[in-house]
């Protein structure tokens, strides 16, 4: 091995953004505003969860899921392959029961999926954008997903069908029953890990992130707080920081995966500011610039003459907030500093 362990040097510190961003507010915050904006500006694609946004303003599409629902046609064909199996089996039958078994094998009813019939034309599961830029060169600066805390039901689905690539006859078992529209095998989520198989639903929610940032190299997931954990009251230090909007250890396990989280809170005049403090954040921020920091990302766009008094201030601030109910003025370079 031609290395020499003696010419080893320390690197210069990168001042490098997050790949991952998390942000987390209560609803009313200013969440969606300032995302439009970098959607608008900066060319970042929304995947909105929630049909939340105005496409005249943003470059958006609605997400409705993961992956679309296995094909009930081909799960029934499944089933009833494994009935007449049994009935050939109590006959002692042992052809019919080879020539199903080889049947079965290629009976991949996991393999086959079905968009719902009543699905708007510009809606996609993420499964369509991933497969789509396989082929197509990506040609935004990044992905919003607004709001994340759909990927908590969505990966339960999703994985589901791993798990029947592995135990195909789940399916059919009293759990794993079917429901008309394909979801309910998803309910009684089975493996190694335990009943809940929340291991699998990490694995699969890992898998995505990887697959998605070999992609972009920009993700911003938004969430909000667990209600159980809000508190009466509206200052944002006085709300517990530590819980998403999600079931179970997966609010933890998505915060690790973070390369910085932050509250987005606004004040009486309508300043939005997130908050990377260390007193105020899920999680300290990985990025240098954003760490303990909190940035200022939208304000309104005027104006105020320094000698004003308050008096005069307030009066300018009133002023513009009927003029201009929704132009903000967004610095989104103090978080990508590439924007700058």
């Amino acid at each position: 091995m031609n290395f020499n362990f003696n010419d080893i040097v320390m690197q210069e510190a990168l001042h490098n953004d997050p790949e991952f961003l998390v942000i987390v507010g209560k609803q009313k915050t200013g969440k969606s505003t300032i995302l439009a904006e970098l959607s608008r500006k900066h060319n970042f694609l929304i995947l909105d969860t929630q049909s939340g946004y105005n496409q005249k303003v943003s470059k958006k599409i609605d997400l409705i899921g993961i992956d679309y629902p296995m094909d009930m046609k081909w799960i029934e064909g499944y089933r009833k392959l494994t009935e007449e199996r049994e009935i050939a089996l109590k006959a002692g039958d042992r052809a019919t029961i080879d020539e199903i078994d080889e049947r079965l094998k290629k009976a991949k009813y996991w393999e086959h999926r079905k968009r719902p019939e009543n699905t708007a034309k510009n809606s996609v599961v993420l499964k369509d954008l991933l497969e789509f830029y396989e082929t197509n060169e990506f040609p935004y600066d990044g992905i919003i997903i607004d709001l994340m805390s759909h990927f908590d039901e969505w990966l339960e689905e999703y994985m589901m069908r791993e798990h029947c690539r592995n135990n195909p006859d789940h399916i059919i078992s009293k759990k794993g029953k079917p429901a008309k529209d394909g979801k309910s095998v998803v309910k009684e989520l089975t493996s190694e890990f335990g009943s809940p198989g929340y291991q699998l639903i990490k694995d699969g929610f890992r898998d995505l992130m990887v697959e998605l940032k070999k992609k972009c190299k920009r993700i911003i997931g938004v969430f909000h707080i667990a209600d159980k954990y809000l508190k009466e009251s509206d200052k944002i230090y006085e709300i517990d920081p530590k819980k998403l909007n999600i079931r179970g250890s997966l609010s933890d396990f998505i915060l690790s995966e973070a390369d910085a989280a932050c509250w987005i809170s606004k004040d009486d005049d309508n300043v939005c500011t997130l908050n990377f403090n260390s007193n105020k954040s899920l999680i300290d921020a990985r990025c240098p610039h954003l760490y303990n920091q909190d940035i200022i990302i939208s304000e309104y766009k005027i104006t105020i003459p320094e000698n004003s008094d308050e008096k005069e201030k307030t009066k300018i601030i009133e002023a513009a907030r009927k003029k201009y109910p929704n132009l903000v003025d967004c610095h989104w370079e103090r978080v990508f500093t590439y924007l700058a």
